[in-house]
C-alpha cells in the first residue's frame, strides 16, 4: 500500500517538491502514484524515473541561467509563443534519456491542456519527455506543444492541483502539494512570467483551493517571499517544502482499504 501524491504546478517554486519528497522518503512512506502539473510534472517525472530527491536536489542547485538560455533554439520568434519550449525538453533528456511511460519505477500522469478542444488531457502513455515539455507550456509565453494529434499547453489553466485524478483512481490516502496557496501578490511583478502567473493565481485560486481540500493532506509550502522565477532561492525552496510536508505530515498513518479492516487475515497472507 502507498500513497497517491498531487504535485501542483509553480515555475521555479515546484523544487519545493523536492523537499515534500525528502520528507516522504525519510519516513519511509510509499508513493504508489504521482500526478503532475507543469513544474509538478517535471519533479514528479524525475521522482518516478528512479531518480532519489537527493539526487533531484543536486540536479536543481547545479541549474544555472545559462542552462535555459543555452537550450533556446537561436531561431526566429514562434508566433504563438515568445520561447520555444524544447529547451525543457534538452534538460530532461539530459538528465532521464528519453523513457517512456512504461519505463518508469511509479505510474505517472501528466497533465495539459488541449487549447483546441479546451480540454484536460491527461497522459500516462508513451513518451514522458513530450507529456511534461506540453504540461509546462504556459500559453502566451511557450509555444504549444504538439502530441498525438493534439495542440497543449500548460495543465495548471485548468487543473494546477491535479488532486482529482487520483479520487478518480480511488487511491487512498492522497497528499496535494500546493505550490499556489500563498502567492507573492503583495509584491509588484517584475517580467511577463510574473505576470502571467499572477493572473493565474487570481483566477484560478477558488478551484485549486477546492482540488487540494479533497486530498487527505495538504501541504502549502509557504513561498510567498519566493519568486516564480528565483533561481537563487532554490535552496531555500526546496527546505521550505520540506518543512511544510514536516508539518502536514507529522501524524501522517496510512489508511487501510475497507476490505482489509474486515477480513485482516487476508492481508497477512
Amino acid at each position: 500500500m502507498g500513497v497517491g501524491l498531487a504535485l501542483s504546478g509553480g515555475a521555479l517554486r515546484g523544487f519545493a517538491h523536492i523537499g515534500v519528497l525528502k520528507y516522504i522518503e525519510e519516513h519511509n512512506i510509499t508513493v504508489q502514484a504521482i500526478a503532475g502539473t507543469s513544474a509538478g510534472s517535471i519533479i514528479g517525472a524525475y521522482y518516478a524515473a528512479g531518480k532519489s530527491p537527493v539526487e533531484i536536489e543536486k540536479l536543481a542547485l547545479n541549474l544555472t541561467r545559462s542552462d535555459f538560455f543555452r537550450n533556446i533554439p537561436r531561431t526566429r520568434l514562434p508566433r504563438r509563443g515568445l520561447v520555444n519550449p524544447v529547451f525543457i525538453t534538452r534538460i530532461l533528456e539530459r538528465d532521464l534519456g528519453r523513457p517512456d511511460f512504461s519505463d518508469l519505477n511509479i505510474p505517472l500522469d501528466v497533465v495539459a491542456v488541449d487549447i483546441i478542444e479546451n480540454c484536460l488531457v491527461y497522459m500516462n502513455q508513451g513518451d514522458v519527455i513530450s507529456a511534461v515539455t506540453a504540461s509546462c507550456a504556459i500559453p502566451g509565453i511557450f509555444s504549444p506543444v504538439k502530441r498525438n494529434g493534439r495542440t497543449l499547453v500548460d495543465g495548471g489553466v485548468l487543473q494546477s492541483i491535479p488532486t482529482p485524478l487520483l479520487q478518480e483512481k480511488k487511491f487512498l490516502p492522497i497528499i496535494a502539494v500546493d505550490l499556489t496557496q500563498h502567492s507573492p501578490l503583495q509584491k509588484e511583478p517584475h517580467n511577463i512570467f510574473e505576470m502571467f502567473y499572477k493572473s493565474t493565481y487570481l483566477m484560478t485560486r477558488d478551484r485549486e483551493e477546492k482540488n487540494a481540500s479533497q486530498a487527505d493532506y495538504w501541504i502549502t509550502p509557504d513561498l510567498r517571499d519566493i519568486g516564480s522565477w528565483d533561481l537563487k532561492k532554490t535552496k531555500e525552496t526546496i527546505e521550505l517544502g520540506y518543512q511544510a510536508a514536516r508539518e502536514e505530515l507529522k501524524d501522517f498513518k496510512l489508511k487501510k482499504p475497507l476490505w482489509e479492516k474486515i477480513f485482516p487475515f487476508l492481508s497477512q497472507r
